[in-house]
């Protein structure tokens, strides 16, 4: 683990071949427990103690899976940055960004607005004329079927 977490490996090599695995062991002990803390998304500086999270256990395998999807999907980070990213760092950039769109207005706002006009344009009589024709004359078929052509 050490070798694999180290910049340089050979280097690490030639420390422990110098000094001997404890002294190296002993110095690095302290870092490594912070770097796994780190991936698991603790921060070992704070002091308040943490309360159990209510609800089921869920594996670290579901935890990373989720951590990935919300990286690359909702953050749009290339596999490779969500994979170098810590879970704290993922976690808090997606906290900013759910701030901001909270903030601007888009994520209440556009949900609430989406969903009024959606019920406001779909009105019943609007539903008689679509079912009667066959066809809705405001979807974008064009948009349709340039989604089809790059499948």
């Amino acid at each position: 683990m050490l070798r694999e977490a180290s910049i340089k490996p050979e280097l690490l090599l030639a420390e422990i071949a110098a000094t001997g695995l404890g002294t190296v062991r002993n110095r690095l002990t302290g870092p490594l427990a912070e770097f796994v803390l780190a991936l698991a998304g603790i921060d070992p500086t704070d002091t308040k103690p943490s309360k159990p999270a209510p609800g089921k256990r869920v594996e670290p395998e579901q935890v990373f899976a989720q951590l990935f999807g919300i990286a690359t999907g909702a953050l749009g980070w290339t596999p490779e940055g969500a994979w170098n990213a810590t879970p704290a760092e993922i976690i808090a950039a997606h906290n900013g960004q759910t701030a901001h769109l909270i903030r601007t207005g888009i994520l209440v706002q556009g949900e609430a607005e989406k969903t009024a006009s959606q019920a406001a344009h779909y009105t019943p009589e609007k539903l008689a004329e679509i079912e009667a024709l066959g066809t809705d004359s405001e979807f974008d078929r064009a948009g349709l079927a340039k989604l089809k052509a790059m499948l």
